[in-house]
């Protein structure tokens, strides 16, 4: 039978009318593509300070929709894995709450819901499913009785007990719970929905918790994420067992409300994701009250598509206005040399190239971008590893809105939330600029020299080697003083002990002295205070800076003292030069004649008898060894991958000895002290060796100052198993100190080289042992803690303090420096 004309022509237009619907939306979902990636663009270009609005008219059409394609296809499959998660969040007690999350679906929230049923009702359910609950695990433990011999004779009597619970059931509450009356969507969307719900809240709470343990334990990220996991676990389950009926619409608004508010002062992107949630929690409702679609028009034509749009357009924009803004590295040869920086765009008028400023947090400062036009391109190369580029800003939300809206307001971050990890920003490049100093290659990469101090003396220093030493000593001891190495992140380098005695608390304190038989921390006015007449192991210097994992209140104190203006933490990373080491450094000398191996705490039975020792000890203001370390960051970005410290004491003497032949007094041997027992001999023609004319190149490794080669890197440590690591750091720039330029005091020759006390905090009942890491299971407190150790000439190869022992027993410890005439012949 034919069909009649005008069904036929019916048909056609309804063909014909979907065609159009399905081309219209498909020109409407590449302009959504267009527009994602634009809007993306301009968010990743805000997020690291670049001109958003210049640099956005730079990329082309294709990248743009590029991107647009890149950003809702990640983002799909990160929505794919929230709604999974949501499913999962919801599964607890599913059975006992689908019901009540239905009827918030299908009656428009939770006043209908509970008007329909009544909160009677819902408990009534709850009952049933509980009852219901008990009898099947009184069941499942008669069928575990039964299946063992001995107590196959109790499942009778169990048995009886179970059909009387089973009697009570059903005269208390139905037989079997209400067949489920179902949302139009169905059961999986309502649970996603619900899911939803449960995770915002659970989250926010999580985020309060981790925000109380953020204040009571600072830099603990580990301890802070565990807090906030536990509570979001903890209260889904409150959640879960409680459903969501049972309190009024009053309440679940409120906490709506509560939950708006919090997003406000919570770091922007995380808000915008909370913000996310609470609108797919609300916006999920009404979805799933829709009719399913049963044709693709249908489907292109309802509300489904473009809310999914629309949370992909979020959760896009929350993501990319996380620092760090990852772009492919390029390097562009050009006539004049190269540019190295991220690749923003490339036409065939030229390349655009992001370049920063990389600063040690893993943050980055000086944004620019640059253009270089086609006709100055010789070769391009892109690739290898990312240039990323952080601000280390983390705005709240509310401080966002406000600034868009050109208020000038800067509401608190209550909460700072990373949705990337942190890594080494630009490429790894050296600071821009320096105040003083200046880099020089020839003692490796990212070295930076600075000049003497005035008159050759430190400020706050001694006088130098070459007024107080017998002057053949003295010339000796220059021709092979090292060249030291400290990367500018450490914040300490090696200074005299009067500059520390300058210390300044943030409220002005001073450093004082604690001494046997005072009652008081007196204020230590000269170096002549430390009188090694009358003083005892007991007696200890207290600096104003209380001892912590983070070193940063020791390194303010000592500035302070200095007078030098530090400024914010990313002024002096990005101008080293701002703090002017060179102006403090001092290195101390000491002349220990023949040396005895015997009393070495490392031995190498290599070494022939009678080796001279020029000892040269370096004081660092503090230690602090990286315990917890983020390896990815630490040589780009070492203050941002070192975590946690322990190992803390002030003052920390590290020393090198240069082993001369007795006769020749050429040298053979450099011993580098590490740690208790790990210090290592090197042939003075090693390979693993650096020179600086005649002066070894010696690096302080990270935090715990322990001397290395210029080799960068980790260096694990086996009487540790290799479980923990000295990390020799070259990113980020290195002072270094000359030996030409450096002022060297002669340690015999100092009025307090002989002082018993210890230079640093040591309360009675501390821990003495500066290398109590290795006896962590005997000593756990000692792990962070550790008293400040004493003078050189009471330590290591030159004498045992506990037994009053070495060359300060003999009163006289420059007495090595007046013996021998063969001495004098160097």
């Amino acid at each position: 039978m034919n069909e009649a004309p005008a069904d036929r022509q019916g048909s056609q237009t309804r063909d014909a009318l979907a065609v159009v619907e399905v081309t219209v939306s498909s020109i409407a979902l590449v302009g959504y593509l267009l527009v994602i990636g634009l809007i993306v663009t301009w968010i990743r270009l805000v997020a690291a300070r670049l001109p958003a609005d210049a640099a956005t008219s730079a990329v082309d059409g294709k990248m743009l929709f590029g991107t647009g394609l890149r950003a809702v296809g990640a983002m799909t499959v990160m929505f794919g894995a929230l709604c999974v998660f949501a499913w999962l969040s919801a599964a607890r007690k599913w059975d006992v709450n689908a019901q009540d999350w239905h009827d918030i679906v299908t009656q428009h929230g939770v006043s209908g819901a509970l008007a329909r049923g009544g909160a009677g009702d819902e408990r009534a359910r709850r009952e049933a499913f509980r009852a219901h609950q008990q009898v099947e695990r009184l069941e499942r433990l008669i069928r575990t009785l039964c299946r063992f011999r001995p107590l196959s004779g109790l499942s009778r009597p169990v048995g009886v007990l179970r059909d009387r619970a089973r009697a009570n059931v059903a005269g208390e509450v139905p037989p079997q719970p209400p067949e489920l009356r179902s949302a139009p969507l169905g059961d999986p969307m309502v649970r996603i929905v619900a899911g939803f719900n449960i995770l915002v809240l659970s989250a926010v709470a999580g985020l309060a918790a981790a925000r109380v343990a953020e204040l009571v334990l600072p830099h603990t990220w580990w301890v802070i994420l565990g807090i906030w996991a536990i509570f979001l676990l903890l209260t889904r389950r409150v959640l879960t067992e409680l459903g969501p009926l049972r309190w009024g619409a009053r309440v679940h608004a409120l906490v709506w409300v509560s939950i708006v508010l919090a997003a406000a002062f919570v770091a922007a992107p995380a808000g915008i994701l909370i913000l996310t949630g609470v609108a797919l929690s609300t916006a999920g409702r009404v979805l799933a009250r829709q009719q399913p679609p049963a044709t693709a028009s249908r489907f292109l034509r309802s509300p489904l598509p473009w809310a999914l749009l629309g949370a992909y357009t979020l959760v896009a924009l929350a993501y990319y206005a996380t620092p760090p803004v990852t772009f492919d590295r390029a390097v562009i040869t050009t006539s004049s040399g190269q540019d190295v920086g991220g690749l923003l765009s490339r036409t065939s008028a030229g390349v655009y190239l992001v370049t920063c400023t990389p600063l040690a947090d893993a943050t980055s400062t000086n944004e620019r971008l640059a253009f270089v036009p086609a006709a100055e391109i010789t070769s391009t190369s892109i690739g290898g590893s990312k240039d990323r580029i952080d601000s280390g800003q983390r705005p709240s939300l509310l401080s966002l809105a406000l600034g868009a809206l050109g208020v000038d307001a800067h509401p608190p971050t209550l909460v700072r939330v990373d949705l990337r990890a942190r890594e080494g920003t630009c490429a790894g490049a050296l600071p821009a600029s320096l105040s003083v100093g200046s880099e020089d290659p020839a003692l490796g990469v990212g070295a930076i020299v600075g000049p003497a101090p005035a008159g050759g003396r430190a400020n706050d220093g001694e006088a130098p080697v070459e007024t107080t030493t017998p002057q053949p000593i003295a010339r000796l001891a220059r021709l092979y003083q090292p060249t030291l190495e400290v990367t500018v992140a450490d914040r300490f380098w090696p200074v005299s002990v009067g500059a520390l005695l300058e210390d300044l608390g943030s409220n002005g304190q001073p450093t004082c002295v604690v001494s046997r038989g005072v009652s008081k921390c007196v204020p230590v006015t000269s170096l002549a205070a430390l009188n090694p007449a009358g003083s005892a192991s007991s007696d200890y210097l207290r600096f104003p800076a209380p001892r912590g994992s983070d070193p940063t209140n020791q390194f303010e104190a000592f500035e302070r003292g200095q007078y030098v203006d530090t400024g914010q933490r990313g002024t002096w990373l990005a101008d080293p030069g701002r703090l002017d080491p060179w102006y403090s450094a001092q290195i101390y000398f000491f002349y220990a004649g023949k040396v005895d191996f015997t009393h070495w705490p490392t031995r190498n039975a290599a070494l022939p008898a009678g080796l001279i020792g020029l000892q040269y000890w370096f004081f660092y203001p503090y230690n602090y060894y990286p315990t917890a370390v983020g390896a990815e960051l630490m040589n780009d970005a070492p203050i941002a991958g070192d975590i946690f410290n322990t190992d803390l004491h002030q003052g920390d003497w590290e020393h090198v000895t240069v082993l001369l032949d007795p006769v020749t007094h050429r040298p053979e041997w450099l011993y580098m002290a590490r740690h208790a027992n790990e210090g290592r001999f090197y042939p003075w023609s090693s390979p693993a060796l650096s020179f600086d004319g005649t002066h070894p190149i010696v690096q302080a490794a990270f935090g715990g100052h322990p001397s290395y080669p210029d080799a960068c890197g980790a260096k694990p440590r086996t009487l540790l198993k290799n479980l923990s690591s000295d990390w020799v750091i070259c990113g980020s720039g290195r002072f270094a100190f000359r030996a030409s330029t450096t002022p060297l005091v002669d340690l015999a020759r100092t009025s307090w080289g002989c002082w018993k006390g210890h230079f640093g905090e040591a309360p009675p009942g501390g821990v003495t042992d500066p290398n109590q890491l290795d006896r962590f299971y005997a000593n756990a407190r000692g792990l962070v803690y550790v008293n400040g150790p004493p003078s050189p000439l009471w330590q290591a190869e030159n004498g045992n303090l506990a037994n009053g022992t070495g060359v300060c027993a003999g009163g006289n410890p420059a007495a090595a420096e007046s013996v021998p005439a063969s001495t004098r012949r160097g």
